[in-house]
C-alpha cells in the first residue's frame, strides 16, 4: 500500500515537473530569439544615431531593425498600396535614448504604414494622412 501512494506521489510530481517546464518554455523565448532581438536592437539604435547627426528634425520611423524617412520627393500617384495595413505605430519618440520598434519621430501613435506595391524588399512604405500617401523610404 505505501510503495503504491509513493509511486502515485512520484508520478504526480514527475507530471507537475514536466508541465510546469512545458508552461515555462511556451511563454519564454529561447536564447537565440533574445539575441536576434538585441542585435536587431542595437542595429536600429546605430541607425538613429547617425541619422540624427545627419537630419537635425528628422521625421522617421522603425519596423524591425529597419529604419524609414520621410522622403522630399513625394510622388506618388503612379504607385498602388496594399489596402490592409501591416501595422501602426504605438509610440511617439520623446528623446528617450533607446528608439523602440514601430516608434516614430513625428507620426503620432495608430498611424497606420502601407506596404507600397513592388516594392522591392520593403523599400518604401507609406502613411496614409490627408487623403494622400506619404512615403517613406529604408535609411
Amino acid at each position: 500500500m505505501k510503495s503504491r501512494v509513493l509511486l502515485i506521489l512520484v508520478t504526480l510530481i514527475i507530471i507537475s515537473i514536466g508541465t510546469f517546464y512545458l508552461f515555462y518554455m511556451q511563454y519564454q523565448p529561447d536564447g537565440k530569439v533574445r539575441g536576434a532581438e538585441s542585435l536587431r536592437n542595437a542595429d536600429r539604435n546605430v541607425k538613429i544615431k547617425q541619422i540624427f547627426s545627419q537630419i537635425s528634425d528628422p521625421d522617421l520611423f522603425s519596423y524591425g531593425a529597419e529604419i524609414y524617412v520621410k522622403m522630399e520627393n513625394q510622388e506618388s500617384s503612379s504607385l498602388q498600396f496594399e489596402e490592409e495595413p501591416m501595422f501602426e505605430i504605438k509610440k511617439l519618440y520623446r528623446d528617450e535614448g533607446e528608439f523602440p520598434d514601430l516608434t516614430a519621430t513625428k507620426l503620432p501613435p495608430g498611424s497606420k504604414i502601407y506596404k507600397v506595391v513592388d516594392s522591392p524588399n520593403l523599400t518604401l512604405l507609406a502613411v496614409y494622412i490627408n487623403d494622400h500617401y506619404v512615403l517613406y523610404k529604408k535609411y
